[in-house]
């Protein structure tokens, strides 16, 4: 269903993940773009290597899964994101979902509950 709606999805640590892959590389309009699992970069103990690998690459944005918990964090011009989980987040927020919007200027993003589909600011 996703895909018929043109979601850009990242395979997870799961063999069974229908041919997707764990990383893709894009630009949208002019912001460089770096979408990943995670797992490969060790993000469960730490993001440093997830770090270093996007501000070497010059990415303006780096989203990334596996831990279960929502992030946000801006480094040296680099905004880093973690959406959580939709339905098993492992820490005290409820199950999140993040919308981004990217235009010429901005990388605009939402975090939201699950369920309420309300914003949620942490």
């Amino acid at each position: 269903f996703l895909q018929s709606k043109n979601v850009i999805m990242i395979k997870g640590n799961y063999p069974t993940d229908a041919g997707f892959k764990y990383e893709i590389k894009m630009k949208i309009h002019n912001m460089k773009i770096y979408l990943l699992h995670g797992h490969k970069f060790g993000v469960h103990h730490h993001n440093k290597k997830l770090i270093k690998y996007g501000l070497d690459n010059q990415f303006d944005l780096v989203m990334f899964g596996h831990t279960h918990i929502a992030l946000q964090d801006q480094i040296e011009g680099m905004l880093l994101l973690n959406p959580g989980s939709c339905s098993r987040p492992r820490n005290s927020f409820p199950p999140t979902y993040l919308i981004v919007h990217i235009n010429e200027q901005e990388i605009l993003y939402t975090f939201k509950d699950a369920y309420t589909n309300v914003a949620i600011e942490f």
